[in-house]
C-alpha cells in the first residue's frame, strides 16, 4: 500500500515537470528609433519581430500583443524630417510642419508601457530612453534629475552578477563616441550588470550602464550603452536574457521541481560564428547540479575546474541536461560546443544547490506521510467500530 501510494503522489507532482524545459514562441517589437539600430541584432540571432511607431505606445492595448517590446534610442519623430520649409529663389517665406506629422501624449505612453510591464510584458530600454523607464517604474535615479551628462570617451567598467559570469571576466570596455548619454545615478534594484566612473559636466560620478528592473509581473532591461555590432557582449547578453526570460522562468520552475535552490543562471543563443562558447559559473562548495537546458539541437557539454581539469564531457541526449557537481571549488567553466549545424537555438545554464534525489522528493515524503497517517487512521477506525465476537456462557447444569 505505501509503496503504491508512493507512486501515486510521485506520478501526480511530476506530471507536469517536463513541460517546464520547452522554449515557446517570442512575440517581439521593435519601435522606431533614429540612433538605434536593434533590427540587425534580432536578424543575426533569428529573432522575428514587427517594427512599430511610436504613436502605438500610447495605447497599452496594442502593446498587450506582444511579450517583448525593444525601445531603442532614439524613439520618435526627428523634427527635421516633419517640416516643409517654403523658399522663393534664395529667400525662406515660411516654414510648416508637415501634415502626417504626429507628437505623441508623453503621459499616455507612460501609462500603456506601466501596464505592459505590470501585467508580466518584457521590455529593452536603451540610452535615451531609459528615462521612459524611470518614469514608468520611478525605480531609477539620475542626478539632479537630469539624465543626459555623459560625456564622450573610452571608460573601464565593471561587470558584475550575470552579466560577469556571461563575460568571463570583471572587467569591461566601453566607448561613448556621442556626448549627452544617459547616466543613471541609483537603481531601486540590486541586479545591476555595468557600472563605471564617467565624466560629466559636474565632475565624476558614478554611473550604472547597464541592468535589470524587475516591475510588479514584468521585467525590464536597461542600458546607457548601445552599438550596431549584434557581436557586442553586452548587446548580446541583453538581447538573450531579455529574450528568453520566460524560458528561465520554466527552467527555474524545473530545478525547483528538484526541491533545489538557484545559484547561478546563464543563457545564451547559438550563432553561426561560434560553435563553442565558454562560461564561468559559480557554485557553492557543497552539493550541487548543473543543469543545462536547450531549445533544440545536438550539444557537448565539457565542464572543468576552477584549475581546468575535465570533470565532464557529456553530449546531450534529450533537452535537458543534469550533472552532478561535487568538487569543493566555488566556480566552474563550463564549454558548449555546437554539434549541429542550425542556429538560432537558445540555451540555459542553471546551478541548483542541496542534494537531488528524485523531482519533489521533499513534497512527495510528505504527501506519502501524511497519506499513510490518514489510511491507517480510517483503517483504525474501521477496526474498532467492527463487531466483536462474543460467545454465550453455557447455562446448561451437569450433575
Amino acid at each position: 500500500m505505501k509503496i503504491i501510494t508512493f507512486a501515486f503522489v510521485l506520478f501526480f507532482l511530476c506530471s507536469g515537470l517536463s513541460a517546464q524545459s520547452v522554449f515557446n514562441p517570442v512575440k517581439v517589437a521593435v519601435v522606431e528609433a533614429r540612433f538605434d539600430t536593434v533590427e540587425e541584432t534580432l536578424r543575426k540571432y533569428k529573432i522575428p519581430f514587427t517594427i512599430i511607431p511610436e504613436r502605438m505606445l500610447e495605447n497599452a492595448e496594442n502593446l498587450y500583443q506582444f511579450d517583448l517590446i525593444f525601445f531603442p534610442c532614439g524613439i520618435g519623430i526627428s523634427p527635421e524630417t516633419s517640416i516643409n520649409i517654403l523658399s522663393r529663389g534664395t529667400k525662406f517665406e515660411g516654414v510648416t510642419l508637415k501634415e502626417d506629422y504626429y507628437k505623441t501624449d508623453d503621459e499616455k505612453v507612460t501609462k500603456a508601457v506601466r501596464s505592459f510591464l505590470a501585467e508580466g510584458g518584457i521590455a529593452v530600454f536603451n540610452d535615451y530612453s531609459v528615462p521612459l523607464l524611470s518614469r514608468t517604474t520611478k525605480r531609477l535615479k539620475f542626478y539632479k534629475d537630469f539624465p543626459n551628462i555623459g560625456l564622450s570617451g573610452y571608460y573601464t567598467s565593471s561587470a558584475s552578477g550575470d552579466f560577469e559570469n556571461f563575460l568571463g571576466r570583471k572587467q569591461y570596455g566601453i566607448n561613448f563616441p556621442h556626448s549627452g548619454w544617459v547616466v543613471v545615478s541609483q537603481s531601486y534594484s540590486n541586479d545591476n550588470y555595468l557600472s563605471a566612473e564617467v565624466n560629466t559636466p559636474v565632475g565624476i560620478k558614478s554611473a550604472i550602464i547597464s541592468g535589470k528592473v524587475p516591475f510588479e509581473k514584468g521585467t525590464a532591461y536597461y542600458s546607457a550603452f548601445h552599438e550596431s555590432n549584434p557581436m557586442n557582449e553586452l548587446m548580446r547578453f541583453l538581447t538573450i536574457r531579455a529574450y528568453s526570460t520566460n524560458y528561465v522562468k520554466k527552467n527555474l520552475r524545473y530545478v525547483g521541481g528538484w526541491d533545489m535552490e538557484t545559484f547561478s543562471i546563464l543563457n545564451d543563443i547559438s550563432l553561426l560564428e561560434d560553435f563553442a562558447r565558454t562560461y564561468r559559473i559559480n557554485k557553492n562548495p557543497g552539493n550541487s547540479t548543473l543543469f543545462v537546458f536547450f531549445s533544440g539541437g545536438e550539444w557537448l557539454v565539457e565542464v572543468y575546474s576552477k584549475e581546468m581539469n575535465l570533470l565532464y564531457s557529456v553530449e546531450n541526449q534529450s533537452d535537458i541536461l543534469k550533472l552532478d557537481l561535487d568538487s569543493p571549488d566555488e566556480e566552474i567553466i563550463v564549454k558548449t560546443i555546437r554539434l549541429s549545424e542550425e542556429s538560432g537555438l537558445v540555451y540555459s545554464l542553471i546551478v541548483g544547490e542541496g542534494l537531488r534525489l528524485f523531482p519533489y522528493y521533499k513534497r512527495a515524503t510528505i504527501w506519502t506521510v501524511l497519506i499513510v497517517l490518514v489510511l491507517s487512521y480510517l483503517f483504525f477506525m474501521k477496526k474498532r467500530r467492527s463487531p466483536k465476537s462474543s460467545s454465550k456462557p453455557d447455562d446448561q447444569n451437569y450433575l
